[in-house]
């Protein structure tokens, strides 16, 4: 893919290659994975989910591509506690499409 190699080159993870490992962590081939590689996958999971939030905010806000100045400062501005706090704001989280309030409980719950 095109979009995700550009991605890498800028600076810029792969969600679903983090996603991937995150599985792979849990499915590692033994009967049951060590606690260590479920900590590291729920890490794991956690850091794609923020990056792709990270993504589309830059993509909505700049509305350019991932190579412009704009968009990489949006991607990198992105604070993991300002993003958590307002996944939690409930008042706020309604207004949403039930696909945002789903995505913004996991990322409170990683």
């Amino acid at each position: 893919m095109l979009r995700n190699r550009h991605l890498r080159e800028l600076g810029a993870v792969n969600s679903r290659d983090l996603i991937e490992t995150a599985r792979r962590l849990t499915e590692s081939g033994a009967p049951q994975p060590t606690q260590a590689d479920l900590r590291r996958a729920v890490s794991t999971a956690y850091y794609a989910q923020f990056h792709c939030l990270a993504g589309a905010a830059a993509d909505l806000l700049t509305g350019s591509s991932p190579g412009s100045p704009e968009w990489h400062q949006v991607y990198r501005a992105l604070e993991h506690g300002k993003a958590r706090s307002a996944c939690q704001q409930q008042g706020v989280m309604r207004a949403f499409p039930m696909e945002v309030r789903s995505f913004a409980k996991v990322f409170v719950d990683l």
